[in-house]
């Protein structure tokens, strides 16, 4: 249904059931288009899976909100996103496709892929924002950023 192409399954209601039908054009008027609804599902899982939103008590609507508020950014390999020592933006970054490397302080290297973040700790420190870490694209990468 999603990308028009005919139905590969029947559905068979086991108990008495309503259904409503809609035209595809009344339920993209009604609701937005189906990819579209997918997608915001989708970026909402991936947040609620980062431990300081899965531990909140938000409410629904202020989940949606912060859903509303994730900015796409690309990069390219070999960008780096943050230098040890150096001032840097506060942001939490969702790995949304792509590779990510991080170097800390101590020389340990961690590689990150799609549903993994980063900066967390960032956007709960106080004042100016300095890399305790180099993190660099490892290949051309997309992450969400709140």
């Amino acid at each position: 249904l999603l990308t028009g192409e005919p139905r590969a399954a029947d559905i068979t209601a086991e108990v008495d059931s309503v259904c409503l039908c809609l035209s595809r054009e009344e339920f993209e008027k009604s609701l937005g288009s189906l990819q579209g609804l997918i997608d915001r599902a989708t970026e909402k899982r991936v947040l609620m899976a980062v431990p300081l939103f899965a531990n909140s008590q938000f409410e629904p609507h202020e989940m949606a909100r912060l859903t509303e508020l994730v900015e796409e950014v690309d990069f390219k390999q070999g960008d780096e996103i943050a230098v040890e020592g150096k001032a840097t933006k506060k942001g939490l970054y969702i790995i949304r496709k792509g590779k990510i490397t991080v170097v800390n302080e101590n020389g340990m290297i961690s590689t990150l892929s799609p549903g993994d973040y980063f900066g967390e700790t960032l956007i709960k420190a106080d004042g100016g924002a300095e890399s305790k870490q180099t993190i660099t694209a490892e290949e051309a990468t997309t992450c969400g950023v709140l």
